[in-house]
């Protein structure tokens, strides 16, 4: 395991800032140069703002997301906390294969299935393994 830091505004243009409102927001929240998922969106929220524009000023402060709200990244010790779980309901299953192309769901449809149906991003994340379906696009840019 490399014990090299990374550089998260190294993802993007080298002239963009990070936007002061948003920092001062980052600031405030975030613990050890991290930022749990939910606290970034809690700040979008709060500023109404995309959760994009969050994750980019997080980049180019270079504040780490952690704690993926569906469990795909940023917990330890293993990094993602998902695991393959059939669905035992039938309406779960066909939301998370129905809304996926080529075998991918984007993380804002695996939200919006779990706001949906009343249940965990986690759970719809676990489902979408177990039929070998992975989200892309998170909404704060992390992957």
């Amino acid at each position: 395991m490399s014990t090299e830091k990374k550089v998260f505004s190294e993802k993007h243009h080298s002239n963009l800032r990070p936007d002061p409102g948003i920092a001062k927001e980052i600031e405030k929240r975030s613990d050890k140069q991290e930022i749990c998922c939910a606290c970034a969106f809690e700040i979008a929220g709060r500023l109404n703002v995309r959760p994009e524009k969050v994750g980019l000023t997080a980049d180019l402060m270079n504040i780490k997301v952690v704690k993926c709200q569906l469990g795909l990244f940023g917990y330890k010790p293993r990094n993602k906390i998902v695991k393959a779980e059939e669905a035992s309901d039938q309406a779960l299953r066909d939301a998370v294969t129905g809304l996926s192309e080529e075998n991918r769901l984007t993380c804002e449809k695996a939200w919006q299935i779990a706001d949906r149906l009343n249940i965990s991003k986690l759970k719809v994340c676990n489902v979408s393994q177990a039929n070998g379906i992975k989200i892309k696009g998170c909404r704060l840019g992390a992957f």
